[in-house]
């Protein structure tokens, strides 16, 4: 910031800085616009506007996905940031969090990676010991291919969405993953296919640097903590 208003290259230079390191490494990047509200909660309009545009010139390009986080009561009808509404794809007021966890290479990858995600979906008010027990045999899977076949650091993400939770592994490796029959098991004797018997949904996305394999668990109800209206 200047007090003019946000300066374009300082921008560019510290936060498409860091864009550009993470997309480097995960292929894809989610970005939580924080500062947007800060200045709309400190009634500058104009300067969050520009920011927004900064946002907008930086997305197009990199592979970049952002929230933008206005207080809700700055968004509501009949307010001067209706405009800053109709800029973006869509507003909503999600009930959802994420969580990321590096993982080190090596045979206690997948322990580590279950034991992280048992914690997550707990902490986010899953209760069903069944359900976890097929979330963890789903990460343990995902995580183990991805350090069989790949030299590079192994990324695991945790996203809700819709009252579902996603698992994602990223690594650094181009190859894909091949799906085994159900007789076919991997070495930890978990096979691709049990990750389709336990999730709703499952794929693939290569990117320059690697590629994302995810799943999408089965619908289980979430207590999340509530999270702030915000424009996406």
């Amino acid at each position: 910031m200047t007090d003019a208003g946000p300066h374009e290259q300082r921008f560019r230079e510290v936060v498409g800085g860091v864009v550009r390191r993470m997309e480097d490494r995960f292929g894809a990047v989610t970005a939580y616009g924080e500062m947007v509200g800060l200045l709309a909660a400190g009634d500058q309009l104009v300067a969050a506007l520009e920011l927004e545009s900064m946002w907008s010139r930086l997305m197009a390009e990199c592979r970049l996905r952002l929230l933008c986080g206005y207080p809700s009561e700055h968004v509501a009808e009949g307010t001067p940031y209706e405009s800053v509404c109709a800029a973006h794809d869509a507003v909503s007021a999600p009930r959802a969090l994420s969580a990321v966890i590096d993982l080190p290479l090596g045979a206690e990858a997948s322990a580590r990676a279950r034991r992280a995600a048992v914690g997550v979906c707990r902490a986010w008010g899953v209760t069903d010991p069944e359900w976890i027990d097929d979330a963890g045999l789903v990460v343990a899977e995902l995580v183990g291919n991805a350090v069989r076949h790949s030299a590079s650091p192994v990324a695991l993400s945790l996203d809700t969405h819709d009252n579902r939770i996603t698992v994602s592994v990223t690594d650094g490796s181009q190859a894909l993953p091949q799906p085994r029959t159900s007789h076919e098991l991997a070495e930890d004797g978990r096979g691709f296919g049990i990750i389709a018997a336990l999730s709703e949904a499952w794929g693939v996305e290569r990117h320059p640097s690697g590629k994302r394999v995810w799943a999408r668990l089965r619908p289980h109800h979430l207590e999340l903590p509530g999270a702030t209206p915000a424009p996406i």
